[in-house]
């Protein structure tokens, strides 16, 4: 039993450390700022937002 457990604490620990190494800069082309929320940085993320929000009003009136 304390076998199984350990394995199993042995796998989740392998599974999370190429998550801790993942990428620390925006994903929009040529920037290099810290990662704000979802790959981006906080510029690029409200950019992505508002254009988000203006399509959705846009489908509104459609």
């Amino acid at each position: 039993m304390k076998k199984k457990i350990l394995l199993y604490l042995l796998l989740f620990s392998l599974m999370l450390i190429p998550s801790s190494c993942g990428k620390k800069d925006c994903k929009a082309e040529g920037c290099s700022e810290e990662i704000y929320e979802e790959g981006l940085c906080k510029k690029h993320y409200f950019e992505k937002a508002i254009k988000k929000g203006i399509e959705e009003i846009g489908d509104l009136f459609d």
